[in-house]
């Protein structure tokens, strides 16, 4: 019997999990890749460690605004079986801060390293620096690239979203799926800053701190979503961890143009009648001071001036000198410092594409185009995309190797 010839166009994670499977299981495999090299989008994930996966892997992490497809696709490649993979091609997994998953070696470039030596001792074809111009399918498909054409019986799309466009990331696959007739849910940045306009949001550039965030709308006063986590202050805005995972819900929404604002809590552990409590103890030992100077190792000092202005306190008030509404409304500021958001930050900065092609058109199972047989989607491209933490690496895993799978069941 005549090998399977798969074309997959995109050499990230979800491509090249694809190609690996299929090429081991005697599939000719040829990956096409508009960059010089493959993984190029891996190397940045994880601040260059590569978070591939998390212990605590869950669907309340994944987000779509067309269908989820997490389920039915993990279920099939799930993170022991993810495990076994990455062991194969020579990745050891350790385990790290919440569950978060790496190579031992803490190095992206190992991950990428250990997919291409895999795949060149596979014997699958790489044809670097690939634009697509055309996919044709009659009785097999022609993809017409930026040098030649090439010829397969199924083709993979795993080109990605449009996040972190330096790495070549540009919405091609967008394209691609709407020739074949699918509809593409609005691609948005996902895990990425926000711009937002506060109290003296620019004397606080490059302050951390700890704290709980909440997104609120403003419109009907709902939580849409809280983390807590370390809070990075910008000229432009906020951006952290936990800035980073709230940042999931804020771009559907913003272009429905609901008003959004961001409250911190710098005390997430205390309750308002404890942290009102610690400052009646503290102005009782400091009853000369300033409110200023008497707030001096209780927050951070860069945040006093600012969190004073916010609430209407003169910080050159004695304490003594403070009234009991005053001192309350200090204390709301602690639990509630707000921030309007304005917007997303740029596209070259977002980490995930919030949504792509739509999930109600593709098989849940296999994750072939209800459109075109034998086309198959895989990774970012789809209207898929997971919270900080490993979540969008699994995704590309799990749903690149259900494609070979598939493809290597089919008749």
């Amino acid at each position: 019997m005549a090998k399977k010839k798969v074309i997959i166009i995109g050499g990230g994670m979800a491509g090249m999990t694809a190609a690996l499977i299929a090429a081991e299981n005697g599939a000719k495999v040829t990956v096409l890749e508009r960059n010089d090299k493959i993984g190029k989008k891996i190397l940045v994930t994880g601040n260059g460690r590569c978070n591939i996966s998390n212990r605590y892997m869950n669907g309340k992490h994944y987000h779509s605004l067309s269908q989820s497809l997490f389920s039915p696709i993990y279920s099939q490649f799930d993170l022991e079986k993810t495990q076994a993979f990455m062991e194969k091609i020579g990745i050891d997994l350790i385990e790290n801060e919440e569950g978060k998953l790496y190579p031992q070696s803490l190095q992206s470039s190992s991950v990428v390293k250990a997919l291409l030596y895999r795949g060149e001792e596979l014997g699958i074809d790489f044809q670097y620096q690939q634009r697509i111009l055309d996919i044709e399918y009659t009785t097999k498909f022609r993809v017409s690239g930026s040098e030649k054409n090439f010829y397969g019986d199924y083709v993979l799309i795993a080109t990605g979203g449009k996040s972190y466009s330096t790495t070549g990331s540009s919405g091609d696959g967008y394209t691609i799926a709407k020739n074949f007739g699918h509809k593409i849910i609005n691609p948005m940045p996902s895990i990425v800053q926000l711009v937002t306009e506060g109290e003296n949001q620019k004397s606080l550039k490059g302050l951390k701190v700890e704290g709980k965030v909440q997104l609120i709308r403003e419109d009907n006063d709902n939580l849409v979503r809280e983390e807590d986590g370390e809070i990075l202050f910008t000229d432009y805005g906020l951006s952290g961890p936990a800035i980073l995972q709230i940042s999931t819900k804020v771009a559907p929404l913003l272009l429905e143009n609901i008003p959004l604002k961001i409250c911190i809590d710098f005390f997430p552990n205390k309750r308002e009648d404890v942290v009102d409590q610690d400052l009646i103890n503290r102005f009782k030992r400091f009853p000369t001071r300033c409110i200023e100077r008497a707030l001096n190792g209780y927050i951070h000092h860069r945040l006093i001036l600012p969190l004073l202005k916010t609430v209407g306190l003169d910080g050159g008030k004695t304490v003594s000198q403070i009234t009991k509404q005053e001192r309350q409304t200090l204390v709301f500021g602690l639990k509630n410092y707000t921030h309007q958001v304005k917007d997303t930050y740029f596209w070259n900065q977002a980490q995930v594409t919030k949504g792509g092609i739509s999930c109600k058109e593709v098989s849940m199972m296999s994750l072939e185009s209800l459109y075109q047989p034998k086309l198959y989607f895989a990774g970012e491209v789809l209207d898929m995309d997971g919270d900080c933490g490993g979540y969008n690496l699994q995704w590309a895993i799990s749903s690149g190797a259900v494609v070979a799978k598939h493809i290597l069941e089919s008749i």
